[in-house]
This record gives C-alpha cells, structure tokens and sequence, in this order.
C-alpha cells in the first residue's frame, strides 16, 4: 500500500539530537521507500512557504503565528484527503491556535498526534483537551508511561508505541576505548540535566577522577551556565566545550562512556547513538532512557538529579569496576536487533495501515 503522509511539526531541519532529527530521518527514509510524503513546518527564522521540485517530496514552512497555522490547514487539505496526518510539537509555542487547528483536520482527516514526553501534555492542562483531541485517529508515544498520561484527558484513545531508529552504518565504527575520555551529546538547557552533570563533574574530580569531559552542543537562548562561560573553571576541572557541531560522532576519536543526565527525554536519539557506536551509557533514571538501558545491559542508570551518585558511577567507569568492553558489544547488538531505521519505518507502516484499514 503506498503511503499519503503529511507531517505537521515545529521544525524539519535536523540538530544534535531531538525530535527534528528523528522526524528528519523517518521523512527521508519514507520519500526514498516511494511513499507520498509533504511536510509542514513552523520554522523559527520565519521562512514563507517553499515547496520541494520532486513529484513525490513537498516541503512547506510557515511562520509560527495564528494566520499561517490555518494557512496549514488549507494546505493540509489541498494537498491530499487521503493522506495521514502525522503532527508533531507544534502547539508548544502557540498552543491554543495548534489545538484548533487540529480539531479542525481531524474532523475529516486521519489524524495522529505525537506525545514526546508527558511534560508536552502538562503543558496543555489549562485547555480542554478532550474537546480538541477527540477526533483523533491516534496517539504516538515513545514511551509506555506516556499512554497513561494521555487517557487522563481523552477517553478511549488509540495509542502506539512508536520507538525511534536510526541508521546504524553511519555509526558502525567502534568509537569506544577503556582509556577514552567522558562526553556529553546535546543542548546545553535545564532539562537536559547539565547542572547536575557539572555537579557532579566537580564531585569526580575532588575525589580524584583524571579523565577529561568533552561537551558538544548549542547553548539554549536565556539559559546560562557561568561556570560553562569561565574558562579558567573549564581548564582546571578537564572540560572541553567544543560547540554545537553537526555529523559530531565523526569528529571525535573515542570515549569511555557518555553521560546522559537529562530530567525528562522522549526517547534519547543521543543514547542510540552512542550504543551503536559501542560507547557504554550512564544515564538519569527516566522515562524515556531507562527501558532500553535495562534490556540492553549496555551501562548504568542513575537517580535522576542525583550529583553525587552520578560522580560516584563516573569514579567506577575510570576504576574498572564495570566490563565495558562487555557494556559496548550490548549495546551494539541491541540497535543492530532492534532500533534500526529500518525498524522504526516498518512500524510505521504498520501504524499507518492499521489506521487505513479501520
């Protein structure tokens, strides 16, 4: 069955880790599978409508305001009635219209909503969801937990679970090493933990940790860490920030583990990643991390904002007290076996004519 696919989200364009770059390669996988796909995209820079010259490949993007919201909604509607709507984040920045606007094409159009994480549905708590929702044709969760925060507000809802994949061969080089040094992967905000990660990078290092601790990544507008700004700081406790960087797994030799100290995730993009480069994981205790950890055996959970637990692993990491030639092997099979591209388009597909078939 060939697919009609529309997605609706925030933004296309792919980053260091997220939700764009999971939607990004799942769009590009599609469009060379032959499916009919068109995206919409509410990007931050204010770009006006483009559309792609294939056949088979349209992009939109719109300004994020109320009239190009429902300017979406014409287009959702000319480009094709038979198509599957596939929303994704657009109601974080303006959220009252994005709901309206959903009411509206889910009247009339297979609709499916992705949830990330429960914290996007917090968000909305002061609107009627059931009343926006309804119609949906289903829910997209990437965690099990998820579902149970959605049927607080929408009764009955048909939810999948949709995990993300990746395309293992561009991370098929082993870049672990017993001898390698820590990193972190992704933006430099409060939810994704970085507070507690130089916490406790402090702790290590007082207690006689030697390594060094390499950080990739944007830092987020209005959010600033002083001690991330103070190079002095920097050089005595080993951190080396080096920037955002796109294709960064090319760019470093190797590492002992990563180090995911996130306070909510939807399903870390960042994590696959590093297990399919073989590089062992210590990870915040969450939602969204924690089920492929324990099934993979590929590193160690620790309490979520927990400093002095997580110097505590990173002391064990450098001490041997872990196989993490063991830890890497894991969690290089567990994507090969499980998080592939490959098997998260094929349950899309799944999803996709089950909604069709109703």
């Amino acid at each position: 069955m060939k697919l009609n696919i529309i997605f609706w989200c925030e933004k296309f364009y792919p980053t260091i880790g997220g939700t764009e770059i999971s939607l990004y390669r799942q769009i590009k996988q599609l469009f060379k599978d032959g499916a009919n796909v068109s995206v919409i995209s509410h990007d931050e820079n204010g770009k006006h409508l483009q559309y792609n010259k294939n056949n088979n490949f349209k992009m939109v993007q719109l300004d994020n305001n109320k009239k190009d919201i429902f300017k979406a909604l014409e287009i959702i509607r000319n480009i094709n009635k038979k198509s599957l709507v596939y929303i994704s984040g657009i109601f974080r920045s303006n959220p009252l219209p994005s709901l309206m606007t959903i009411k509206e094409v889910s009247k009339d159009i297979d609709t499916v909503l992705r949830i990330p994480t429960s914290g996007d549905l917090d968000e909305l708590s002061d609107f009627s969801l059931a009343d926006f929702l309804g119609n949906l044709a289903g829910f997209i969760c990437l965690d099990n937990a998820i579902e149970k925060e959605i049927r607080k507000y929408v009764q009955h809802p048909i939810v999948f679970l949709h995990k993300n994949g990746i395309p293992i061969d561009d991370f098929s080089k082993n870049k672990f090493s017993k001898n390698g040094d820590f990193l972190f992967i992704g933006r430099l905000s409060k939810t994704k933990g970085v507070s507690v990660l130089i916490d406790a990078w402090k702790k290590y290092k007082t207690k006689g940790g030697s390594r060094k601790l390499i950080i990739y990544g944007p830092k987020k507008p209005g959010y600033v860490l002083r001690e991330l700004k103070d190079n002095a700081f920097l050089y005595r406790h080993g951190i080396e920030y080096r920037g955002p960087m796109q294709d960064v797994w090319r760019h470093f030799k190797s590492s002992r583990a990563i180090i995911i100290p996130s306070l909510k995730e939807g399903h870390s993009n960042v994590m696959l990643e590093a297990m399919a480069a073989g590089i062992p994981v210590i990870a915040s205790n969450i939602s969204g991390l924690r089920g492929d950890l324990l099934a993979s055996e590929a590193g160690v959970l620790f309490n979520k904002e927990n400093s002095d637990q997580l110097a505590c692993e990173l002391l064990k990491f450098e001490d041997g007290v872990y196989d993490l030639v063991k830890m890497s092997k894991k969690g290089h099979r567990f994507i090969k076996n499980n998080r592939t591209l490959k098997h998260s388009i094929k349950n899309l597909h799944k999803m996709f004519q089950k909604i069709g078939s109703k």
